[in-house]
């Protein structure tokens, strides 16, 4: 099974910027820019199909509450068509597409920016919709010590300073992993790479809290909502890295790729019973067809 890493560019690629729609190999930005500089901005992964993104609305929301903590303006988060008219403008209106829209501050400046007007990016790629169940072959897990995330509001948002991410989707290619679970700086569990992680024991539902420096994740609280409807017991709190070891199930999720199970961690096996349940669960909440 091939690590999970950021796809490559392919002829499928399009780019939006800032309403424009451009070729894939013109420059964008300067040296001078605060993204290039700094990082500054943050950005939304989701899921476009047939022209559709259910969950949208859930991610203005939180990319509005992420422009307001950074202080970015300008962009309207606020206007759903807005940003579904600049979705499909980037895209054809058919198959599934892995969005990224990007916010970033422009200006210049040192550190204390000079302005807090912003410009948008959206980067749009075919992709494959997630299968009508969960594969056979679930992923191969492992453990990255190298850095930690670090449990403050900010780590609860996509911003572009994304470097533990980095380095263990670094540590997966190396490993040969299919994905890895991150600690936060307490040492407990914070995240999978790219991914909110989930542990199923003895029929419960168990995900780290906000507080413990994972992003809030979209999936993860469709997840949530839909266990919930199975009448599952849920609960969001530290988590142990012993946990991983006396689980019944893992999965990871994510808006894209949905919900993932982990088959395989250390000499650790886990099932997928409740992982398959929610998928069908969450396929249903998003009323689009699967693969397959």
């Amino acid at each position: 099974m091939t690590p999970i890493t950021e796809p490559k560019a392919d002829s499928t690629l399009r780019l939006n910027f800032n309403g424009r729609i451009l070729p894939t190999d013109e420059p964008l930005f300067s040296a001078r820019e605060r993204l290039v500089r700094y990082g500054d901005g943050l950005f939304e992964t989701l899921l476009l199909h047939d022209g559709e993104a259910p969950l949208l609305e859930l991610h203005l929301e939180r990319l509005r509450r992420g422009m307001e903590f950074l202080g970015l303006e300008g962009f309207p988060a606020d206007d759903p068509t807005f940003v579904l008219r600049q979705l499909r403008k980037t895209t054809s209106m058919s198959g599934s597409w892995r969005i990224r829209l990007l916010v970033f501050r422009r200006g210049t400046g040192l550190y204390a920016p000079t302005e807090d007007a912003c410009g948008f990016l959206v980067e749009a790629r075919k992709t494959n919709p997630p299968p009508a169940e969960l594969p056979e072959r679930g992923l191969r897990a492992g453990l990255f010590q190298s850095a930690a995330n670090s449990c403050q509001r900010l780590s609860n948002f996509k911003t572009c300073n994304a470097l533990v991410q980095v380095l263990a989707g670094r540590h997966c290619r190396q490993e040969r992993l299919d994905t890895c679970f991150v600690l936060n700086d307490r040492g407990t569990l914070s995240c999978a790479l790219a991914a909110n992680v989930f542990l199923v024991k003895n029929g419960q539902l168990y995900t780290p809290a906000l507080s413990e420096g994972c992003v809030d994740g979209i999936m993860r609280r469709v997840v949530l909502q839909c266990a919930a409807g199975l009448g599952l017991d849920t609960h969001e709190h530290p988590l142990q890295l012993d946990w991983l070891e006396t689980a019944d199930e893992i999965f990871v999720t994510n808006a894209v790729q949905g919900i993932r199970w982990v088959k395989r961690y250390h000499n650790y096996q886990y099932g997928r019973e409740v992982s398959g349940q929610l998928h069908r669960k969450v396929l249903e909440r998003l009323g689009r067809p699967a693969e397959g």
